[in-house]
């Protein structure tokens, strides 16, 4: 939570949507290019220290160029001067802009030198170095006196007078001569870097370096705690010609900041060097999309071949099939009535709306009718009606093909063909996908050694997407009206097989599997903008029809070169180190977390997908049990009464609140497997035939509380 707070406040402090990472390094660092800026994890600093810390780095984010400047002029000129000078301008800076930080700096500085943080507790200060004095005037001297000479006051002035970064240099390079000149040592000769670079041969600082993505190399804060620039494996020549041996603190070196390098050495103090590392995670971009998706055409005809073939010669199994179909027909014959109740309550809640939205305007025509009124009214003109265009909707279902639906897929199949058959009868755009793991791989989807390919390209830090995860497009508005209720029937096939007869009436491929509902999300990033342009529509609806929780979320690393020559990348599993980070969105979400990290890794792959697709709503219909629904309310909700006890067992059904989903609609099982056919025996009594009624408009209730919320959020 501490991190969480601390990255608004850089972002608040920046005037931007910042990247912030805390990484267990030593200093911060900022990546001007990709605006990341990168913290330590200073869990042991107080609340002032770690605020003046961030808003410290945040001023070098906001003010110091990312450029070289260790060339020509300034190229002798030691790193830790210009570091000290551009410290005192870019905490001037911050303190104009935000004048609560002032004091927070005086505080926070009087905090840490009472710690000793620059290592002055037994130096004489009038016998520090210049640069050295300079530091901590800037630092603390607003409440401990610095001593400078009158030669010194004036780089001291100037110090606090800089505005640019060009200014900077030009003190630093002044600075230092002075020193030089002071000390009477020679100044040394002038070097061309670009000459340096030439005598360091092929395998000098221009070889090119192998990093993983999170460990690239980011453009540093100007604070360097080694007082050297990135280019620290050239020979200095600052090293051999500029030490002082007769003065400076207890015979130190003139030409370093001691103070400044004492700084960022005491800084890791503050690290909780055992804390868990973060990982920042990103949705990967490049997936096989054609691999994932088993195509709806290719599907039902694999459907269709396996059902309607000559193979079933057994009269049992012949007359299974058949009886099936027949069942089927009833069933959709008598849900015409509740199909239609939901066309008719669509069109209301869409006529209800448009009225909502239209407005009235005077066309300035006379209305003839009320010219007789012209003594006490003066609106004798016509008026138009305008209703602006509604947005058009298409709806994307994700059906869960789970072991763990087998009690209820059959039922949770029959809802979904309701919801079907209205959008074929108003038009709605729709496609229906299934997750699974099970559907058998092609001859494409192997390697040369035999080996699964994998769905996407490796990239270190991407989420993963399992090799055997398919999305089985098991209906399509692109369907053909003839090839669209012959596919109806195969789903209808589907779940009643694969309920009540298993494997045996199931093809290879098609049977309950496991949950990768996360790496269905994951793909919604690629199928949604698909579906929008396929389509045209304006507004989407993703469906998700799922009774539990999903499969656990896997991410890719780099194994070590070293003891995994020819095994580049590892998988391994989403813990709660690990948090997601859009840079599209300047986004970084923190909701992986150790308990129940299923459950919110789920919520933070929605958070990114709402963020991405705003015109999108994520629904979910959550088949529930009784036993369950105590886990709901842990998971998703956190305010128990919406799923009491008693409510549900009176409703069986409930609208959650939930951090995840716009909506999530809970339903009872029991409710689901529910017939609404009203059957009673011929020799029924009056109380059976009562207790029949009543159940049977218990279940038409219920079925029409599901369609008519359906139609609202259509609507």
């Amino acid at each position: 939570m501490k991190f969480e707070i601390k990255e608004a406040l850089a972002k608040l402090l920046a005037t931007e949507n910042l990247i912030v990472e805390h990484r267990k390094v030593g200093t911060a660092s900022f990546d001007v290019d990709r605006r990341v800026l990168t913290l330590p994890m200073w869990e042991k600093a107080s609340n002032r220290v770690y605020d003046l810390l961030v808003g410290h780095e945040v001023g070098h984010a906001l003010y110091t160029p990312n450029e070289d400047w260790k060339q020509d002029e300034y190229i002798d000129v030691p790193m830790g001067f210009v570091n000290v000078v551009e410290d005192a301008r870019i905490e001037k800076l911050m303190k104009r802009r935000y004048a609560g930080l002032s004091k927070t700096f005086y505080k926070g500085y009087q905090e840490l030198h009472d710690e000793d943080f620059f290592s002055v507790e037994d130096e004489d200060m009038s016998a520090m170095s210049l640069i050295d004095r300079l530091n901590l005037h800037y630092k603390i001297g607003a409440y401990y006196r610095i001593p400078f000479s009158s030669d010194e006051q004036i780089f001291v002035d100037r110090a606090g007078e800089n505005e640019t970064w060009d200014e900077v240099l030009e003190l630093s390079y002044d600075i230092f001569m002075f020193l030089k000149t002071k000390n009477d040592q020679p100044v040394p000769k002038k070097i061309n870097l670009e000459d340096l670079n030439k005598n360091q041969g092929n395998g000098g600082n221009n070889a090119p370096i192998d990093l993983e993505p999170s460990e690239m190399q980011q453009t540093p804060v100007v604070d360097d705690s080694e007082g050297v620039s990135d280019d620290a494996d050239i020979d200095d020549p600052m090293q051999e010609t500029t030490t002082n041996d007769g003065g400076g603190s207890k015979g130190g070196n003139e030409f370093e900041s001691k103070t400044d390098n004492a700084f960022q050495e005491n800084q890791e103090k503050l690290i909780n060097q055992s804390a868990l590392e973060t990982s920042y995670l990103r949705v990967p971009q490049n997936i096989d999309l054609d691999r994932i998706i088993i195509d709806c055409n290719h599907l039902q005809q694999y459907i269709t071949n396996f059902y309607e073939s000559d193979k079933w010669t057994s009269p049992y199994d012949v007359g299974v099939i058949v009886d099936n179909q027949e069942k089927y027909k009833k069933y959709k014959k008598d849900a015409t009535k509740g199909v239609n109740y939901l066309v008719k309550e669509f069109e209301m809640k869409k006529s209800a709306d448009e009225y909502s939205r239209s407005s009235v305007s005077k066309t300035g025509v006379l209305d003839c009718t009320k010219l007789h009124t012209y003594t006490f009214n003066e609106d004798l003109f016509r008026k138009v009606t305008v209703i602006p265009e509604g947005k058009n909707h298409g709806l994307v279902f994700i059906l869960d093909w789970s072991g763990s639906m087998a009690n209820v897929i059959h039922d949770t199949v029959k809802q979904l063909l309701n919801l079907l058959w209205f959008c074929k009868k108003v038009n709605i755009p729709f496609e229906v996908y299934a997750f699974t793991y099970e559907y058998p791989a092609g001859d494409t989807d192997y390697d040369e050694d035999g080996n699964l390919k994998e769905i996407q390209d490796l990239c270190v830090n991407d989420l993963y997407l399992h090799k055997s995860f398919r999305l089985l497009n098991l209906m399509s508005h692109t369907r053909s009206s003839s090839h669209f209720d012959h596919d109806c029937l195969n789903l209808w096939r589907l779940s009643t097989f694969t309920r009540y007869h298993g494997t045996r009436l199931t093809p290879n491929g098609l049977g309950l599997s496991g949950t990768p509902l996360n790496e269905t999300l994951i793909t919604m990033h690629h199928i949604l903008p698909k579906f929008i342009k396929e389509t045209g529509v304006d507004k989407v609806n993703a469906v998700f029809l799922t009774d539990g929780e999903s499969n656990g979320l896997g991410r890719i690393t780099r194994m070590s070169e070293k003891y995994y020559p020819d095994r580049p990348f590892s998988k391994i599993s989403v813990n709660g180190g690990c948090q997601l980070r859009d840079i599209k969105k300047g986004q970084t979400y923190k909701t992986f977390n150790e308990n129940h990290w299923e459950t919110s890794a789920t919520h933070t792959l929605l958070k990114n997908l709402k963020d991405n697709f705003p015109a999108v709503n994520f629904i979910s219909y959550r088949i529930v049990e009784t036993r369950e629904v105590s886990n709901i309310h842990h998971y998703y909700t956190g305010n128990y009464t919406e799923l009491s006890k008693k409510k549900w067992l009176k409703d069986r059904s409930a609208i959650v609140n939930t951090t995840g989903y716009d909506a999530m609609y809970a339903i009872g099982s029991t409710s689901m497997n529910q017939s609404d056919d009203f059957d009673v025996a011929e020799d029924a009594t009056t109380a059976q035939i009562r207790s029949a009624f009543k159940k049977s408009l218990k279940s038409k209730a219920a079925n029409k509380k599901v369609l008519s919320s359906f139609a609202t959020m259509v609507a």
